[in-house]
Order: C-alpha cells, then sequence, then structure tokens
C-alpha cells in the first residue's frame, strides 16, 4: 500500500502517511476476508493484475521509483497459473 501511495503522485493524487495509516486501519478491522485476486484465481477467471499492480508500477515508473514488493507481487502471480 505504500508504494500504491507513492504511485498516486504520477496522477496528482497527494495521498500522505495519514492515508496509508486509515488504508491499514480499515483493513484490520475486516474480518477474515478473501481478496477479489483470490477469488478470481479459486473460480479459474483471469486476475485483474495489470489493472492493480501493472497501474502501480507504471505510475512509479513514469515517477523514476522503484516498487519491489509490488513488483515480486506482479511478476509471482504472473507466472502462478504456468
Amino acid at each position: 500500500m505504500a508504494e500504491t501511495v507513492e504511485a498516486s503522485k504520477a496522477d496528482d493524487v497527494n495521498l500522505g502517511k495519514k492515508d496509508l495509516g486509515e488504508m491499514f486501519e480499515l483493513i484490520s478491522s475486516f474480518n477474515a476476508i478473501k481478496t477479489s485476486m483470490l477469488v478470481d484465481r479459486e473460480r479459474g477467471r483471469p486476475l485483474e493484475l495489470d489493472t492493480i499492480a501493472g497501474a502501480v508500477l507504471r505510475r512509479c515508473e513514469r515517477l523514476g521509483i522503484k516498487a519491489p514488493y509490488t513488483e515480486a507481487v506482479h511478476t509471482l502471480l504472473m507466472h502462478s497459473g504456468d
């Protein structure tokens, strides 16, 4: 999520530490849930990988910043169906 906050700057969206904290707090309050990508994987549907992780990676690249966690997850999920 921290990398998403950084990537948001490419679109002139000024998310900050407070927003990041609020996102973590919100997610922490959820009961056990499955992410939409996990549900897609379980049902044999294509993942929204480019829409979610790809968007972050493209924006970070445009800003010249690294997003190693997003890149690792993206790479692993791209090859998880092989």
